[in-house]
């Protein structure tokens, strides 16, 4: 789990806009939790859960076809919640579209929204009938999964196997 400086000096990389922001900030974001390239999908197309057409999520974090974490970044901090908003309806609404490229139809288990200088990585947790997202924290600093951690966290959420 990362909470450190190296983090803080990413999100305080000035961007212009998402373009840049994703090359500047988010890509090497990923770079550092170690994420693998081949399991990065910029621009990924799903349905869009409240109307026509198609949408696409800044980032897909996936393994095989079992979708991690969705990104969503912004160049501002004042545009954090609108990412996060939408990070959290494209995760729980995640139905995708991507040609070429079959992923699972679920719930996302995790995202991350980074605006500006404000960064936060969230878990979905069940609440009743809802999912919710909820900050990752140590010692009360938000703090960001590493790859093997988001592995083996997803691979203690998937559904059990059913016998018919």
């Amino acid at each position: 789990m990362k909470t450190n400086g190296r983090i803080r000096e990413l999100l305080s990389t000035p961007c212009l806009n998402d373009i840049e922001y994703g090359h500047r900030v988010i890509w090497p974001l990923m770079d550092y939790l170690g994420i693998p390239s081949a399991a990065r999908r910029p621009q990924f197309q799903i349905e869009n859960p409240f109307g026509d057409g198609l949408l696409r999520l800044d980032y897909l974090v996936h393994h095989g076809d079992v979708p991690l974490v969705t990104i969503e970044g912004e160049p501002t901090a004042r545009q954090f919640e609108i990412g996060f908003r939408q990070a959290k309806n494209y995760s729980r609404n995640f139905r995708p579209r991507q040609r070429d490229c079959l992923i699972q139809e679920r719930t996302v288990p995790f995202l991350i929204t980074a605006a500006g200088d404000r960064a936060e990585m969230c878990r979905a947790v069940v609440r009743g009938l809802n999912i919710e997202y909820e900050p990752i924290r140590q010692n009360g600093l938000p703090a960001f999964l590493e790859w093997d951690e988001l592995l083996s966290e997803a691979g203690q959420q998937q559904p059990a196997a059913t016998v018919s």
